[in-house]
């Protein structure tokens, strides 16, 4: 009988350190939200610190609730941490033994800063002013081996048989000291100071052309 008496004792001796055991840790439960739109935020990292150093430290739940347990009573400050939010820390947070202690927090959305970026110019890759022109000086026209001028125009890339750029005969204007002439191009190479040869786009003086423009520059007595 005696036995058993201490049998029980013991029994209840166990039972009891683990009662105030269990009693001696505390609980801190919440939610994690956004601020404006209240919408819960899924896996917020959450920790307890003291003294600067993490002490629990949990994933939120994808329902945006969480629970650190079993917490030491004591003073604590809470640091809430999620991608793309501004981290929160409330400080001073009590948890007391055998308590549940309830702490929402509200997280606002992290405004995302842009460094300035600086843009060079690239080059175009269509340039609508650039003009595609051809300068025959006098020294090249002394060493081209062709005395015609319109059989010179067809050495020029982009001119077949006197077409500009498959364009009609009657399109092409040329050009002589300034004057704009028609017919035969008749004009001895041997008295020619210069001979431009436009075959893509033109200056704005050649508005009412569609073809290909010669512009011819004569010798004066001087040259």
């Amino acid at each position: 009988m005696k036995a058993k008496i201490l049998l029980l004792n013991l029994i209840l001796n166990i039972m009891s350190g683990g009662i105030i055991a269990q009693g001696v840790y505390g609980t801190l439960s919440g939610s994690i939200r956004n601020d404006s739109t209240g919408e819960y935020l899924s896996f917020a990292s959450i920790s307890l610190m003291q003294n600067n150093q993490v002490k629990y430290q949990v994933i939120g739940e994808e329902n945006g609730f969480f629970t650190i347990k079993p917490i030491v009573p004591g003073v604590y400050d809470l640091h809430v941490h999620l991608m793309g939010y501004t981290k929160k820390i409330i400080p001073q947070i009590m948890i007391n033994s055998n308590s549940i202690t309830m702490q929402n927090v509200s997280l606002r959305l992290q405004g995302i800063t842009l460094r300035p970026i600086d843009i060079e110019p690239q080059n175009k890759m269509i340039e609508p002013d650039k003009v595609n022109k051809f300068i025959i000086t006098s020294p090249d026209l002394k060493v081209i081996p062709v005395d015609k001028l319109p059989a010179i125009v067809n050495l020029t890339p982009g001119v077949t048989n006197g077409f500009f750029r498959g364009q009609r005969l009657e399109t092409t204007a040329y050009y002589i000291d300034g004057v704009k002439v028609t017919g035969d191009l008749a004009v001895p190479k041997m008295i020619v100071k210069e001979m431009t040869v436009y075959t893509g786009t033109l200056p704005a003086e050649f508005g009412d052309v569609l073809g290909g423009v010669v512009v011819i520059v004569t010798k004066s007595g001087l040259d």
